[in-house]
């Protein structure tokens, strides 16, 4: 499944930003979301001017990679079943937005609104106590101990925002938004008693909707 999505995400941009570019070349923005960080994700934003019109078209491709050394019981966290207490994790994923400044026809600043859909898969691996499989003396035999799980997520929604973007510098500008989603996730386990990481909006297994905000620096090219 998720092998068909971000190529057709890739046709869908290439063909609208070569429609809306027949009369104009289109000017180029590239953002970086540094509150991602905080969960080991990279984000950059490229955003592509629609034509002679308010509208831009946002590509967006994300990427995580995080690492835990912890034991079982995650010493350095008070909730040992929350969205960070793993091992390792490895994800990325792809949003397109079609974002329409209020005012400005040909430069992107002021208030806007805008609507997307994004795509994520993340591969999770945790430890937990939970009955297994061993090689005994040559025998397979199930035992009750500690042992490494594997949780796969595709994860995918629509988004609708409004914001405000400024430029404060030569060719540099700061984002703010805020706005909510809907996500709906496909979660594949190894263990017979599962951790999916979907107990609220912030973890990465999550289904229902979700809360957004935040902000993005960027810079015109």
């Amino acid at each position: 499944m998720r092998k068909k999505i971000i190529p057709t995400l890739l046709i869908a941009l290439l063909h609208i930003t070569m429609v809306f570019n027949q009369e104009e070349s289109s000017p180029l923005a590239i953002a970086w979301y540094p509150q991602l960080m905080a969960i080991r994700g990279l984000r950059a934003d490229i955003d592509v001017h629609l034509g002679k019109s308010k509208s831009w078209l946002i590509f967006a491709p994300q990427y995580y990679l995080a690492k835990r050394h912890a034991g079982i019981h995650y010493d350095d966290y008070d909730d040992y079943s929350s969205s960070i207490a793993y091992k390792r994790l490895e994800g990325y994923g792809l949003e397109l937005q079609h974002r329409v400044y209020i005012a400005n026809n040909y430069t992107p600043d002021g208030i806007y609104l805008a609507y997307g859909l994004q795509y994520g898969h993340f591969d999770i691996t945790y430890e937990d106590y939970s009955w297994g499989e061993i090689d005994y003396m040559d025998l397979e035999a199930y035992t009750y101990g500690l042992f490494e799980h594997n949780t796969v997520i595709d994860k995918m929604g629509p988004n609708i925002i409004i914001g405000y973007q400024k430029q404060v510098l030569d060719r540099i500008f700061v984002d703010f938004f805020c706005g909510g989603g809907i996500r709906y996730s496909f979660i594949n386990t190894s263990s017979l008693f599962p951790r999916n990481f979907d107990g609220d909006p912030f973890q990465f297994g999550y289904t229902g909707t979700v809360p957004l905000a935040g902000f993005r620096i960027g810079i015109a090219l």
